[in-house]
């Protein structure tokens, strides 16, 4: 997996420049996760249980579309079992995976 952040202003681009110390004068970041991506999950037909891996190392699984909810910034997702939701911003969703067939 690649580092967020990638430094352009180093001659390899690798954030070092033959051990001398250089200032950093621009960066580009890779883009946080998309809504349309969460959706593809959910409206997938079959549908497929898949977990969302957060940036603290948390991870949600969604066993059902129905304990979904995709906004434009963030998503909610819920577990009917324990009444419990939990609220994850799209900048802190690391991936999204299809879980394993037990």
């Amino acid at each position: 997996m690649s580092s967020p952040c990638r430094c352009v202003d180093s001659p390899g681009g690798d954030g070092y420049d033959g051990g001398r110390p250089f200032m950093l004068t621009a960066f580009l970041l890779e883009p946080a996760m998309n809504a349309d991506t969460i959706r593809e999950f959910v409206l997938r037909r079959p549908f497929e249980p898949f977990v969302i891996r957060m940036s603290s190392g948390e991870s949600h699984e969604v066993h059902h579309p129905e304990c979904v909810a995709v906004g434009k910034n963030r998503i909610v997702v819920t577990d009917p079992e324990t009444d419990r939701a939990v609220f994850c911003a799209l900048l802190h969703i690391n991936s999204v995976e299809t879980l394993q067939a037990a």
